[in-house]
């Protein structure tokens, strides 16, 4: 059941995120895959300058999906675009997000619904 209880949009199928020493690597589900247009992640820890949490996508989420799939307020998965910047997106509703702003990288930040935001920001902070 895609809708009701336990369905997609109560137990979405979110991105495994792990950091070690050189980078943050983020492994999408195969859903996320197919609605970001998109494989799985690998970021530098060298190219990470800041990280934070939200706890709504209206807090972070800017620009337009192109491409990407997108049911506000539901599932954001995919690329949002500026005119100069594009951020990668894999945000789900009632998650926390992980914010990773980024230098010398195709992405301008990273956003990512995970239970774990909070202990992994801090990871970031304390060891970056």
């Amino acid at each position: 059941m895609l809708f009701g209880a336990g369905g997609f949009f109560r137990n979405p199928p979110m991105a495994t995120l792990t950091l070690n020493d050189n980078t943050l690597q983020i492994e999408l589900s195969l859903l996320e895959k197919l609605g970001a247009f998109r494989a799985s992640l690998s970021i530098p820890r060298a190219s990470i300058t800041r990280a934070s949490v939200a706890h709504t996508w209206r807090d972070v989420l800017e620009g337009m999906r192109a491409p990407g799939t997108g049911l506000p307020p539901f599932v954001m998965l995919g690329t949002w675009r500026g005119l100069t910047w594009k951020d990668f997106v894999a945000i789900y509703r009632g998650a926390p997000i992980l914010v990773v702003e980024l230098q010398g990288e195709s992405w301008r930040r990273v956003l990512v619904s995970t239970q774990d935001a909070e202990t992994l920001c801090a990871r970031i902070l304390t060891s970056g």
